[in-house]
C-alpha cells in the first residue's frame, strides 16, 4: 500500500498548483517526495518528468491510501496536472481513505473528523502544522519545511494503518481498517 499526501497553493485546482506529493510504502517504509514547487522554481524543464514519475508510481502501486484523498487529493491532481480521467479513476478505485469511509458510514453512522483528532484518540503524534503553513512555505520557497510537513502527514497515515484497529474519535466503536483496505494488507 502506497500512502500519499499532497500540498497545494490553494483549494482551487483550476488556478492553484500542486507544490509537493509525498509517498511512503507501508511495508518497506520507502519514502519519495515529488517536489513540484522546488522543481518549478529551480529547474522547470524537469516538471513534466516529475509528473510522469508520480503517475508511474501511483499506477504501479497495488493500492493507495490517503486521508481525504478521494474528495480532494486525487481530484486536485486530476485537474491541476491535467491528467487523464481513466488514470485518476483507476487511482480512486484502489484508494483506501479513512475519512471517506467515515463519511460513508462504514464505521457507524456517517460522520467526519480531522486527522489530528484521530491521532489524539489513538496515541499517534499529531500533525506538525496545517495546510495554510504549507502554502506559506511554498510561497516563501521554504522547500525543506514544506517537505517535512507533507512527509509528516504520510508518516501519520502509516502509523495509523500499522495499528489496524483504531479508536473512533466520534463514537465508542472501533475503526477496523481491514474493512477498507485491499486484499493482503492485513493477513
Amino acid at each position: 500500500m502506497l500512502m500519499f499526501d499532497i500540498e497545494t497553493t490553494g483549494l482551487d485546482p483550476a488556478k492553484d498548483l500542486v507544490t509537493i506529493v509525498c509517498t511512503q510504502d507501508l511495508k518497506t517504509g520507502e519514502r519519495v517526495a515529488y517536489e513540484f514547487a522546488r522543481v518549478r522554481a529551480t529547474e522547470p524543464e524537469n516538471e513534466q518528468l516529475l509528473q510522469k514519475d508520480l503517475v508511474n508510481a501511483f499506477d504501479s502501486a497495488s493500492s493507495l491510501c490517503a486521508f481525504n484523498g478521494i474528495r480532494f487529493d486525487i481530484p486536485f491532481l486530476y485537474t491541476a496536472l491535467n491528467l487523464k480521467q481513466q488514470t485518476c479513476a483507476g487511482w480512486l478505485l484502489k484508494t483506501s481513505d479513512i475519512l471517506e469511509a467515515a463519511r460513508l458510514g462504514i464505521f457507524g453512522a456517517p460522520h467526519t473528523f480531522g486527522l489530528n483528532l484521530l491521532c489524539q484518540h489513538n496515541q499517534v503524534p499529531v500533525k506538525s502544522g496545517n495546510g495554510l503553513q504549507a502554502i506559506r512555505f511554498a510561497h516563501e520557497h521554504r522547500w525543506d519545511e514544506l517537505l517535512e510537513y507533507c512527509a509528516d502527514d504520510v508518516r501519520i497515515l502509516c502509523d495509523l494503518y500499522k495499528k489496524r484497529l483504531l479508536n473512533n474519535p466520534r463514537f465508542h466503536d472501533a475503526i477496523d481498517l481491514h474493512k477498507i483496505t485491499h486484499t493482503g494488507i492485513y493477513k
